[in-house]
Order: C-alpha cells, then sequence, then structure tokens
C-alpha cells in the first residue's frame, strides 16, 4: 500500500504544480479527489510554496482551485460520506485507484480534461479499468502541461 499512497502523492504534488490557467479539469467524482487529498495528507508531510504544512481543507481548497471546481462549503461532508460507504456498488478508493495504477502510470490524471466542460475524458469505447475510474482517449495530451512530479 506503501506504493500506492506515494504514487497518489506523486499525482497530488503533479496537480498542485499546475496553474487554473492551465485550463484543466476534474472529471471524476468530488469525494474520489476529496478522498485522495484526505489520504495524502495523512499519510505523507506534503508542504506549500510558503514551506507550510499543507492540511486536508487548504489542500482540498488549491486542487479545486487549479482542476476548476466548485469548493464546497463543507469539504469534510464529503469526506464523512467517503469514510461511510457501504461500498456495495463501488470499492474504496484506494482499491479502484490500486487497480487502475496497474494499467496506467498516472490514474488521477486520467480523470482530468483539457479544455471546457465538465463532460468525461472518455468514450464509450474506451477501456475502463476499474469502476468509477476511467482511462481518457489521448492521457499523453496531458504531457504537454507541466504535470510530472
Amino acid at each position: 500500500m506503501d506504493i500506492i499512497l506515494r504514487a497518489l502523492k506523486n499525482e497530488i504534488s503533479a496537480i498542485l504544480a499546475l496553474t487554473p490557467a492551465d485550463n484543466l479539469h476534474w472529471c471524476g467524482s468530488h469525494t474520489d479527489l476529496f478522498e485522495a487529498a484526505a489520504l495524502v495528507c495523512t499519510s505523507f508531510p506534503l508542504y506549500t510554496s510558503a514551506g507550510q504544512l499543507y492540511r486536508v481543507g487548504p489542500l482540498i481548497h488549491e486542487l479545486c482551485l487549479r482542476l476548476h471546481l466548485d469548493e464546497p462549503h463543507n469539504p469534510r461532508a464529503y469526506l464523512y460520506k467517503a469514510k461511510h460507504r457501504k461500498y456495495v456498488r463501488q470499492v474504496p478508493f484506494q482499491q479502484r485507484y490500486a487497480q487502475c495504477l496497474q494499467q496506467m502510470p498516472r490514474p488521477l490524471f486520467a480523470m482530468i480534461r483539457v479544455g471546457e466542460g465538465k463532460e468525461p475524458p472518455f468514450s464509450s469505447s474506451s477501456p475502463q479499468p476499474a469502476a468509477g475510474m476511467h482511462v481518457a482517449d489521448a492521457p499523453d495530451a496531458l504531457d504537454a502541461t507541466h504535470c510530472e512530479g
């Protein structure tokens, strides 16, 4: 699991290196993104550009800013919802992320779309490695942005 969390931290760090001007939009669920942020915050020290330790709330704010998401008034409600899921219809986020990580290097970036709108970055013919996480038709398009990290 440590490898999975490190990969997740690297992806979150890469997203934080982006700017709103990069015009990237999150197409996955808010709950999954916020759960990823909370997993990273509780597993690793992650620092702001000013050298301060990120807390979950400010990290979620920064992610929403960069991915053009409307920031919820109470992001912890999403985390509460994630924590109390029954996992009947879908497996836990960390497990879905691990499954996707076996098939692609950056599963979170597969849920990011370049350009306007909030349409998913995949078509019905795209491979879908795990329920709730989708492969982008052209994940290399995101490589043009400075997302290595």
